[in-house]
């Protein structure tokens, strides 16, 4: 009954095709043009005035040309795993520094699925352990979503301080359409609590490529800014760190710290990289682009070592437990790029990986963190 009635729903309505703007979802095709004109993912005609287009998308006078490349042979894989069997010789493992945050127990004990929550425990945890969680500081969260993040952050805050301070807020930024936001939850979560003073909250829904970080912030004037995320995709750390360079929040002291949870380095861009990240790649062997490529397919192990073989790289005979260790050195050749470059950028601050939570809580556990010396 239930098929007979979507057949005459379509013999009624006719095709239903994807979204020309965003292909996450459908609309009858008799109703694409109106659709079109209202759909939440059309391009704005008219931007805010931090929007400056591809602003983060150089650092200094870094050029890199925009080079297609050939996909990799078999003995491009063999030489790629050689070059990473000697890196991961040379690096320490990482320190793991599970953490976690008395005004999440609620949180926790009220779900069945707690890994999400013991993510950003953990998170929020090692910022209080780095002395980057207080009720005077401004959170920038970077691919932000809903702001789950930031509304356990203030939930902490709120625990701990009992009052804000005048700079208190969120800053809110993201390209995508999000549904369920946690903007009002954050202000409802003070209220219930009777602060007489709701912090600053601002969203911003735009690609952090275009983030004039600045601009954004100056309506705001924080004193002390921590830069939070968590797992922030693939070159999305690579922008995030050049918005903050492109800022003067380093040179006025303003940028108290960052955390942020990565994930997707198959998703990263060797152009979007840091020229000191490039620099320490090609110590360790990562030449070129085509280099990279390889790299950061190889660094998808470290998360689905598993699937059935579908490339050159997948044909190379190694046994899951070794293929996973090669991802997770592709992993943290990348990650220590970025470690590298943001030291040079960035002498008054201290930088350093850690494994924020266990591998069975989530696959993708390293974070990046910067603090003031």
């Amino acid at each position: 009954m239930v098929h007979e009635n979507s057949k005459k729903q379509v013999e009624a309505k006719g095709e239903r095709v994807p979204c020309p703007l965003d292909p996450k979802h459908s609309v009858w095709l008799k109703d694409l043009a109106f659709h079109l004109k209202k759909c939440n993912a059309k391009p704005k005609e008219t931007h805010e005035s931090w929007y400056v287009k591809n602003f983060n998308t150089k650092y200094g006078e870094d050029e890199v040309d925009h080079v297609e490349v050939a996909g990799p042979e078999r003995e491009d894989f063999e030489r790629m795993i050689s070059i990473l069997k000697e890196f991961n010789d040379k690096v320490e493992p990482l320190e793991y520094r599970a953490n976690s945050h008395p005004a999440l127990i609620p949180w926790l004990e009220a779900k069945e699925n707690q890994k999400h929550i013991l993510q950003q425990s953990s998170l929020i945890g090692n910022l209080k352990e780095n002395s980057l969680l207080s009720c005077d500081n401004f959170y920038i969260e970077f691919g932000c979503g809903k702001a789950e993040l930031s509304r356990a952050v203030n939930t902490c805050v709120l625990h701990d301080c009992k009052t804000i301070g005048p700079t208190y807020g969120f800053g809110l930024i993201d390209r995508g359409n999000n549904r369920m936001k946690m903007d009002s939850k954050i202000i409802k979560d003070c209220g219930e609590i009777g602060l007489p003073k709701m912090p600053k909250l601002k969203r911003s829904k735009m690609d952090i490529e275009h983030l004039h970080l600045d601009k954004f912030l100056e309506t705001e004037t924080p004193d002390q800014i921590v830069c939070i995320s968590k797992h922030l995709c693939g070159m999305a750390t690579d922008l995030t760190i050049k918005s903050i360079l492109h800022s003067s929040i380093i040179n006025n002291s303003k940028l108290h710290g960052l955390l942020v949870a990565m994930c997707c380095r198959h998703a990263c861009s060797y152009e979007q990289l840091l020229p000191k990240s490039r620099d320490f790649l090609k110590r360790h062997g990562i030449e070129n682009k085509q280099d990279f490529m390889i790299l950061r397919q190889m660094a998808t192990w470290a998360v689905c070592g598993t699937r059935d073989k579908v490339t050159p790289a997948e044909e190379i005979e190694e046994r899951h437990e070794d293929k996973e260790l090669l991802g997770l050195a592709a992993r943290r050749m990348i990650d220590e790029s970025r470690v590298y470059a943001i030291r040079e950028a960035m002498p008054a601050y201290n930088v350093e990986l850690f494994n924020y939570t266990d591998r069975a809580i989530t696959l993708e556990n390293s974070s990046i963190c910067i603090t003031r010396k």
